[in-house]
C-alpha cells in the first residue's frame, strides 16, 4: 500500500561492534547471528525493530521494518534493542559503539567483509572499489525515510529536502578523529563517502542530486546513466542502478519511497530520533505551508548547494552561512552560523516536547564532533577514555556531557 507523505517514517541506525577491554572493532555480527537464529541469516526479526547485516562484520544496523506514523516513542524501541544487543554480546566480551567513524580503525588491516547470505553484492562492491578504506568499512550513519504516493508528493520532497541537505552535517557531525588524529573537518564520514565511487563518477554525482520533477525524469537523468556506467564493470548484473545510487536523498522508487543518508550516527537513538524529526517537520513545513517556495529552492544549482555542503562538512555547526539567496529562503537576511540558523527554524516547529527538548539540548552543546573535540583537546581526556563514555551513553540512552 501506497502511503501519502508525512504518514509514516522508517529509520535506520548504523553501530560498531568493539570489544569490551580494548575498543578496538570486533567482526563479530555474523556470530551474534547465529547465536540467536541457530543459523547465519542477514537479518533478525524482532517485532518493532529488526537487526541486520551490513557490508562490515563489525557493523550491525536497526531499524524498524514497517512504517510508524510518530518518531515519538521510537526512540524507546531502539533503546531497548540497543541494551539487549549489548546483553548478548557480553558472551563475545563485545558491545555497541556509537560515532560515525571508528577513531583508530585501520580498514586496511581490520576489515572483515560479510561472508554469508547476500554477500555477491559486497564482494561485487569489493572488486569495484575496495572496501577496505574509510567511507567503506569504516562509517557509520542515520538514514530517514519518506514515502510518497504520486509524482507530485514526490517531486515537493525530493526538492525540499535536496535543498535542506547541505545543513545536516552542520547538526549531526560526530566524526572529528581518523586512525587516531584529529581531523581536518567535524565529519570525516562525509568526506571519504564522498569519494568511495568516484571510479563511477554518476554513481555519486556532487552528492547533491539533480532537479528531478517526475519518476521518469529521475530515471533518464540519473538512474541509466549509472545502469549503464556499471554494466561495464558487472557483467553478472548483480548490482542494480537503484541501490547503487548514492546521492544524499536516493528515491527507492520499488517502494514509493526517498531515503535521506547525509546524517552522521549520535551518541544515543533519542537524539538520532529528534534530528530525524527535525528534518521531517523542516521539509514538511516547506511542503505543507510555504510550497510556493519549492521552485525556489530549485532554482539553486546543484554546485551551489555542494558548496555549502562541503562547508558544513568541514566546520559543522560552526560553519558560517553567507549566501544571502540561500538563507532567504528561510525568511532570514542576514548571515549567520549553521547553529543560529537551526534555532531560528526550531523555533517555528511543533512536536512533541520530548523531541523539541533534546533538539534544544544538541543545539545548546553543539554537535557530538564538538563535544568529542573539547574532551580531547581541552579537558585532555584519552581517546579511550572518551569513546568508552560514548559507549556509556548509547546503552543508557544519554547525552555525551563535556
Amino acid at each position: 500500500m501506497k502511503l501519502s507523505m508525512f504518514h509514516a517514517y522508517g529509520i535506520e541506525l548504523e553501530y560498531m561492534i568493539v570489544d569490551a577491554s580494548t575498543l578496538n572493532v570486533k567482526p563479530i555480527s555474523d556470530q551474534l547471528f547465529n547465536e540467536l537464529q541457530g543459523f547465519y541469516r542477514s537479518d533478525v526479526s524482532r517485532g518493532d525493530i529488526d537487526w541486520s547485516n551490513e557490508l562490515a562484520l563489525h557493523v550491525i544496523e536497526l531499524k524498524n521494518p514497517k512504517p510508524v506514523e510518530s518518531l515519538n516513542r521510537l526512540g524507546i524501541s531502539f533503546q531497548k534493542e540497543i541494551s539487549d544487543i549489548n546483553t548478548h554480546l557480553r558472551s563475545f566480551n563485545a558491545m555497541l559503539m556509537p560515532g560515525s567513524m571508528h577513531p583508530w580503525m585501520n580498514p586496511k588491516v581490520e576489515t572483515q567483509l560479510w561472508p554469508h547470505e547476500g554477500h555477491e553484492v559486497y564482494d561485487t562492491y569489493h572488486k569495484l572499489f575496495d572496501c577496505h578504506r574509510h567511507g567503506w568499512s569504516n562509517l557509520q550513519s542515520a538514514h530517514i525515510n519518506l514515502g510518497f504516493a504520486n509524482d507530485d508528493e514526490f517531486h515537493k520532497l525530493h526538492s525540499a529536502i535536496r535543498f535542506l541537505l547541505p545543513l545536516m552535517p552542520a547538526l549531526t557531525a560526530s566524526s572529528p578523529v581518523v586512525e587516531g588524529r584529529t581531523s581536518d573537518c567535524l565529519s570525516t564520514r562525509m568526506k571519504f563517502y564522498l569519494e568511495n565511487q568516484k571510479k563511477i563518477p554518476s554513481i555519486m554525482g556532487h552528492c547533491i542530486p539533480e532537479v528531478c520533477p517526475t519518476r521518469s525524469i529521475y530515471q533518464s537523468r540519473i538512474l541509466n546513466p549509472i545502469a549503464q556506467d556499471i554494466s561495464k564493470f558487472d557483467p553478472h548484473k548483480i548490482l542494480r542502478a537503484e541501490w547503487l545510487n548514492s546521492r544524499g536523498v536516493i528515491p527507492k522508487f520499488s517502494r514509493d519511497s526517498v531515503e535521506i543518508r547525509l546524517c552522521d550516527i549520535q551518541e544515543s537513538a533519542h537524539v538520532d530520533l529528534a534530528i530525524a524529526w527535525f528534518w521531517i517537520e523542516c521539509v514538511k513545513h516547506f511542503v505543507i505551508n510555504e510550497p510556493e517556495k519549492i521552485e525556489e529552492m530549485n532554482s539553486f544549482s546543484t554546485l551551489e548547494l555542494r558548496f555549502i555542503l562541503d562547508q558544513t562538512i568541514q566546520d559543522g555547526e560552526r560553519t558560517l552561512l553567507g549566501n544571502l539567496d540561500y538563507l532567504k529562503i528561510f525568511g532570514v537576511d542576514r548571515p549567520l552560523l549553521a547553529q543560529e540558523l537551526f534555532y531560528e527554524i526550531l523555533g517555528r516547529l511543533k512536536g512533541p516536547e520530548t523531541l523539541v527538548k533534546v533538539m534544544e539540548e544538541l543545539l545548546y552543546r553543539g554537535s557530538l564532533s564538538t563535544r568529542i573535540l573539547r574532551a580531547f583537546q581541552e579537558e585532555k581526556a584519552s581517546l579511550r577514555e572518551i569513546y568508552a563514555e560514548l559507549c556509556s551513553c548509547l546503552h543508557r540512552g544519554i547525552f555525551f556531557e563535556v
